[in-house]
């Protein structure tokens, strides 16, 4: 009974990996040699592979970068090494690519005075050539192993890496350290013991998203020597991470696999692997699953308001164009909002809207780590009423407190205020003319009071409010009637700018 128990979950779990349809393909001897082949890297056009390749009679030390390009037919050009200054007696490699291709992060430092030549340094691209390589500064860095490893992330300006502290779990574990400026970078943070084990992991590569992390581990559950594994990061401390996820047999082998890439859309993805212990490492290509790929969107809000009277429009068309096409068109609802799940890039919004005045911006979809969903709040102008009318706020008898009938009135205005920061804001409290001059100065001013801690709720600060009470000495309508009192029982509002 057990054996067909085992024979069972065994079934299930290659069922499972082989639902996800995975086949990797060797690249081609233009890019794989007789040698070891590792650490790809895509330039962000995916049109320049760039990699490690170790011992070659070409090299002028152990490990050289050299790179390929890709040709008119989408095949891999004959590799060529990348020659000096990037390449050196020691050991050289790229561990980040900038968004243009005319920065490269290097994995080693070049300048022979340094007491260690274990870190990183940066190159670009000048004239055509690439520039003497300078070294990137990460405080408090050391390392008590002699391996190491590298990845920036552009998008993010977020440096990995595998080293051994003190603190270390084991062996070599990843580390995380952030951009303090003009290429200084704080003091490395462990990932945590759910990432690192008490063996070596390495090769961490962070997805644009800011969130998703891939990387190597011989101390996680696997197929082979080391596997490849995806975790995402669930909060800012950066150490606390989902259970790691091995990506299947159809990526990881029985030997050792690493130097896990994904190219610019997320969907593909390069890495290096031995596929045997006894073989030298080669470079694979395979396109990812959904589950294996990053978060590739960000949901996003649209609110549309009139910026004079502060009412939600709707039906208002937004346009979000790419290379002057339009790659969507959303509409707003009753409320002047409209949704979108929309990619990591640039768009150019325009919306012209019946009486307002068109609206033309540029919008950036940014990654913002763990924050996957924004509100983009827009005010667009009226041709007309150059006045800004706001509606007053009013009270019953005696009532210091605001009728829920107002909120989307003040809701609307602290959108105003946020989108205009350089205005501020006066707020009156009036009373009818009943009771004494102090208790309806009292009443006026917690009545202002109360409007402005409901713009405190909708994050506008108090520096931007203005308070003030003027009791009963302001009516706008005589007090000789229950209707024209309700009318007095007010805040006005007033905005003012700089």
């Amino acid at each position: 009974m057990k054996s067909i128990l085992s024979v069972f979950l065994f079934l299930l779990l290659f069922i499972n990996y082989n639902a996800l349809s995975l086949v990797k393909e060797k690249l081609s001897s233009n890019v794989n040699s007789s040698v070891s082949d590792l650490i790809p890297i895509l330039t962000h056009d995916m049109k320049r592979l760039y990699f490690c390749r170790s011992e070659n009679i070409l090299n002028y030390g152990r490990d050289d970068i050299w790179y390929s390009e890709l040709d008119k037919y989408g095949g891999w050009t004959k590799a060529l090494n990348m020659g000096q200054p990037l390449n050196n007696d020691l050991n050289n490699f790229v561990c980040g690519v900038s968004t243009t291709g005319d920065t490269l992060i290097l994995g080693t430092i070049y300048d022979h005075d340094k007491d260690s030549l274990q870190g990183i340094s940066y190159t670009y691209r000048k004239n055509g050539d690439w520039t003497r390589p300078k070294t990137i500064k990460i405080k408090n860095y050391y390392n008590l192993n002699e391996v190491n490893g590298f990845y920036l992330c552009f998008e993010t300006n977020i440096l990995l890496m595998t080293i051994q502290r003190k603190e270390s779990y084991g062996g070599t574990d990843i580390y995380v350290s952030f951009p303090e400026g003009n290429w200084v970078y704080s003091q490395p943070i462990n990932l945590g013991p759910k990432i690192n084990t008490e063996f070596d992991e390495l090769s961490p590569f962070l997805a644009f998203d800011g969130i998703t992390l891939y990387f190597s581990s011989f101390g996680h559950s696997g197929f082979g020597e080391a596997d490849i594994f995806m975790s995402r990061r669930l909060d800012n401390t950066w150490k606390n991470w989902t259970t790691p996820e091995n990506l299947g047999p159809e990526i990881n082998s029985a030997g050792w696999d690493a130097h896990f890439k994904l190219t610019r859309n997320g969907k593909q993805a390069y890495f290096a692997s031995n596929e045997s212990v006894d073989s030298a490492s080669n470079i694979f290509y395979i396109e990812l699953e959904k589950s294996s790929q990053p978060i590739l969107s960000k949901s996003i809000v649209f609110k549309v308001s009139d910026a004079k009277r502060f009412i939600p429009l709707k039906n208002a068309v937004i346009n979000l164009y790419e290379n002057n096409k339009i790659s969507y068109e959303l509409k707003t609802d009753m409320t002047g909002r409209v949704n979108a799940d929309l990619p990591f890039t640039t768009f150019n919004l325009k919306i012209n809207y019946e009486n307002y005045q068109s609206y033309d911006t540029k919008l950036e979809i940014k990654y913002s780590g763990l924050k996957l969903a924004d509100t983009i709040k827009i005010a667009l102008n009226p041709l007309s009423d150059s006045l800004i009318h706001i509606p007053n706020i009013l009270f019953s008898f005696a009532e210091m407190h605001v009728a829920n009938t107002f909120a989307d009135i003040i809701a609307n205005i602290s959108d105003f205020l946020e989108i205009y920061p350089h205005y501020k804001i006066e707020l009156k409290g009036h009373t009818d003319n009943i009771g004494n001059d102090h208790a309806n100065y009292q009443l006026g001013l917690a009545r202002a009071k109360a409007v402005a801690e409901l713009l405190n709720r909708f994050g506008i600060n108090n520096k931007r409010i203005d308070i003030k009470s003027y009791g009963k000495n302001e009516p706008i309508v005589p007090n000789d009637s229950e209707e024209n009192m309700s009318l007095n029982r007010r805040v006005e509002i007033y905005l003012v700018g700089n």
